[in-house]
C-alpha cells in the first residue's frame, strides 16, 4: 500500500500486506499492516491513520492502537502474544503460554498486562491475570474439558467429537445435534434456540424459547449463494379480518422495517457491517432529504486471530454471526470470544481450538490445536478442519480459497437431457386427463428415476448430451450447501414453465473426497418443480408449448388432448433424496438409470393409446 514503503512491500507468495478498513460507525479508518515468518505464519500487526477517503490521499501515522506481536514454539504453538486495545488501554494483553510436557495442550496462559476495571471490562472481554497451574485440563483423546477461568468446571463430548454440554458457574449450557453433527438445539438457562435445518445442513429457521414461555420462530436466514442476511422479527402466524360486503375474511399481516439485517463480510467471510431495509434520510441543509443512508445495525472490526477490537464494535441487533461468518456462543465466554465452526469450537481470543483437529494425521507439520495454520488473514478454516487460503470472494458471494479456485470455475453442472418418458407415463397422463377431473398428477420416485434427464459433473469433465448444451447452474463452495436455478429442458432456455419443460431444483452439497481427487459425493435433494401444466390441445398451442416429453407429442399425449375430451392438471413430483458417489467424470443421480435420449426410444402410438381408448367416454 503506498505510503507504507518498505513496512508493506509487496508480497508475492499469497500473504497479505496491508489491509484498510473503513467502518464510518466505528471511527476513523485503519490501515492494519501485517508481518510474517518464514513459515507465512502472522508475528505482527501494526496499525495507521492517516487515511483520506474524501481527499484519496495517505499520509500513515502510526499508532500503538491494536498492535499485536506473536511468538511460536518449535511445535508451532503461540509462545507469547502481545496485543495493544484502544488508545485508553493500549497495553491490553501481555500473554505467555504454557504447555503440558510432550503434548500440544495449554496448561495456563498468564497475562502480565494489567486487567481492565469492572467497569470496563465488557468492553475488551480479554484474558484476565491469574491463571493458575493446570487452568485447562483434557480428557484423553485432547478435548478441553475445563477451563477455571472462564468458570468452567466440565464440559461433555459427544462419541463425534461434539460438545454435549457445558458445565459454567453452577448453570449447564446443553446442545443436541442432527445425524450429520449440526446442531439443532442450543439451551441455556436464559433461553432455548431451535435450529431447522434443510438437507444439506443450511439454517432455514430459527426458534426461541424463554423460561415459561412459547416456542416462537425469531429469525429467518436469507439466502442467495450462500447467507446473505437474517430476518429477525417475531414472525406470526397472519390473522383474519373481515371484509366489508360479506365477502369473507382477508388476512391481516404486519411488515416492519429495519427487521432485516443485510451482512456485508470481507475476503475471509467476516461479517463487519450488518445494514436493515430501512434507510436512513439525509439533509445537508436540514431543509430538504439530499440523499439516503444505510442504517447500520451492527459493525465489527476484528484482530487477526478474530478477536473483537475494543472500542470498534458494536450489536445493538444482537447479530449472531462474526469471525469468518461462523455463529457466536456469547454466553459461554462473553460476546465474540467462543465460536461453532461446525467441526470444532474455536476460542479467538487465544487463536486456539478446545479439540484436535479431526485431520491432524494429514497435516503432522502442525499442531492440532492450531487456526487456519496461524496465517489468518490470508486463510480461513470453513469447518474446523484444514486452513485454506482465502484469495477473494467471487461474483456470488462465495470465498475462493487457495485449495478449490482451479475447481470453483470448475462448476457443479447439470447436463439436461431432451429426455422420454416410458411408454407407460404418457398413457397414465392420457388416463388422468380423461379420469383425473384436474387434479395433480405426481411423479414419485419410481417414475422420475426411469425418467432421469439428469446428471451431475465437474465442468471439463461433463459429457455433453446429442444436443451439444449443458449449463452451468451453480458454483461449488467446498463443503457448503448449494442452491441451483431451475431448469427447462426445452431448448436450452432457463425459464420454467409450459409441457415439456422439466423444470428442477437441486439442493445439496457436492464434496471432493480428500484421498481423491477424481472421487466426489452429491448429498442432497433433487425435485421436478410443480409448474408443468397439462393443458388442452388449443391451449397449449396458443401458450406455444412443445410436447418434449416423448418422441413425437403429435402421436402421443398431444393427439389425445387434441381428440379426447379431459380436463387439465398440473403435474407434480416427490422430493427424491439422493446421495451418491462417483469416480467417474460425472455423478449418476440414481445408480443403474441412466437418461433416456429422444432417440432411445420410438414411440407407437396405437400401441400407447391401446388399452386406454375403449375406456374413454365420447
Amino acid at each position: 500500500m503506498g505510503g507504507l514503503g518498505n513496512n508493506a512491500a509487496g508480497l508475492f507468495n499469497g500473504n497479505i500486506a496491508a489491509m484498510a478498513v473503513n467502518i464510518p460507525q466505528l471511527g476513523a479508518t485503519k490501515v492494519y499492516n501485517y508481518h510474517y515468518d518464514q513459515l507465512n505464519r502472522i508475528v505482527a500487526m501494526d496499525t495507521y491513520n492517516g487515511l483520506s477517503g474524501s481527499g484519496g490521499t495517505f499520509t500513515p501515522v502510526n499508532i500503538s492502537d491494536y498492535q499485536e506481536r506473536i511468538a511460536y514454539d518449535p511445535n508451532g504453538n503461540i509462545r507469547t502474544y502481545q496485543r495493544n486495545g484502544d488508545a485508553s488501554r493500549t497495553s491490553m494483553d501481555n500473554l505467555s503460554y504454557f504447555y503440558k510436557p510432550n503434548t500440544n495442550q495449554l496448561h495456563k496462559v498468564t497475562d502480565a498486562a494489567p486487567d481492565a476495571s469492572t467497569g470496563t471490562y465488557s468492553q475488551y472481554n480479554d484474558i484476565k491475570q491469574g491463571q493458575s497451574d493446570n487452568n485447562y485440563r483434557y480428557d484423553a483423546i485432547g478435548n478441553l474439558i475445563g477451563d477455571d477461568s472462564s468458570k468452567i468446571t466440565g464440559i461433555n463430548w459427544t462419541v463425534y467429537g461434539k460438545i454435549k454440554s457445558i458445565s459454567q458457574s453452577g448453570s449447564v449450557i446443553n446442545y443436541a445435534y442432527d445425524a450429520t453433527g449440526n446442531r439443532i438445539l442450543k439451551a441455556t438457562a436464559a433461553d432455548t434456540s431451535v435450529y431447522v435445518r434443510d438437507a444439506t445442513g443450511n439454517v432455514l429457521s430459527i426458534y426461541e424459547k424463554k423460561p415459561g414461555g412459547a416456542l416462537a420462530q425469531t429469525q429467518v436466514p436469507v439466502y442467495g449463494s450462500s447467507r446473505l442476511g437474517m430476518v429477525t422479527q417475531h414472525i406470526a402466524p397472519d390473522s383474519a379480518l373481515p371484509l366489508s360486503g360479506g365477502f369473507g375474511n382477508g388476512k391481516k399481516s404486519i411488515f416492519t422495517r429495519g427487521e432485516k439485517l443485510f451482512e456485508l463480510s470481507n475476503h475471509l467471510g467476516n461479517v463487519l457491517v450488518t445494514v436493515t431495509d430501512r434507510r436512513q434520510q439525509f439533509s445537508v441543509g436540514g431543509v430538504a432529504v439530499d440523499n439516503y443512508r444505510a442504517d447500520i445495525a451492527s459493525a465489527s472490526d476484528y484482530y487477526p486471530f478474530g478477536m473483537l477490537m475494543p472500542a470498534r464494535n458494536f450489536n445493538a441487533a444482537g447479530y449472531r454471526y462474526g469471525f469468518n461468518g461462523k455463529e457466536q456462543d456469547p454466553e459461554v465466554k462473553g460476546n465474540g470470544n467462543q465460536y461453532d465452526y461446525g467441526f470444532r469450537i474455536y476460542d479467538p481470543r487465544i487463536g486456539k481450538f478446545l479439540s484436535v483437529d479431526p485431520l491432524t494425521k494429514k497435516y503432522p507439520m502442525l499442531t492440532p490445536y492450531q487456526f487456519a495454520s496461524n496465517s489468518p488473514i490470508a486463510a480461513i478454516d470453513l469447518d474446523g478442519l484444514e486452513g485454506l487460503v482465502a484469495t477473494g470472494v467471487n461474483g456470488t458471494g462465495m470465498i475462493v480459497t487457495a485449495e478449490n479456485a482451479a475447481k470453483i470455475d470448475k462448476r457443479i453442472v447439470v447436463s439436461a437431457f431432451k429426455a422420454a418418458f416410458p411408454h407407460y407415463i404418457p398413457k397414465e397422463l392420457i388416463e388422468h386427463y380423461a379420469y383425473g377431473n384436474g387434479t395433480p398428477f405426481n411423479l414419485n420416485e419410481q417414475r422420475m428415476r426411469d425418467v432421469n434427464p439428469l446428471k451431475i459433473g465437474v465442468q471439463g469433465l461433463i459429457r455433453k448430451d446429442q444436443d451439444q448444451f449443458n449449463e452451468t447452474l451453480g458454483k461449488l463452495e467446498k463443503g457448503k450447501s448449494v442452491q441451483l436455478k431451475d431448469w427447462r429442458v426445452l431448448d436450452g432456455s432457463l425459464t420454467s414453465g409450459g409441457l415439456g419443460g422439466f423444470t428442477v431444483i437441486f439442493d445439496g452439497v457436492l464434496t471432493k473426497d480428500k484421498n481423491d481427487d477424481k472421487k466426489w459425493t452429491f448429498s442432497g435433494t433433487m425435485k421436478f418443480f410443480d409448474n408443468w401444466n397439462f393443458n388442452s390441445h388449443d391451449q397449449a398451442v396458443a401458450n406455444g408449448e412443445k410436447d418434449y416429453r416423448s418422441k413425437d407429442g403429435d402421436k402421443v399425449t398431444t393427439l389425445a388432448r387434441k381428440y379426447l375430451p379431459g380436463t387439465p392438471f398440473n403435474v407434480t413430483s416427490d422430493n427424491v433424496n439422493v446421495t451418491q458417489t462417483s469416480q467417474d467424470e460425472y455423478v449418476n443421480w440414481f445408480k443403474g438409470y441412466e437418461p433416456k435420449s429422444s432417440s432411445n426410444i420410438v414411440y407407437d402410438h396405437p400401441d400407447i393409446m391401446s388399452g386406454v381408448k375403449k375406456d374413454i367416454k365420447h
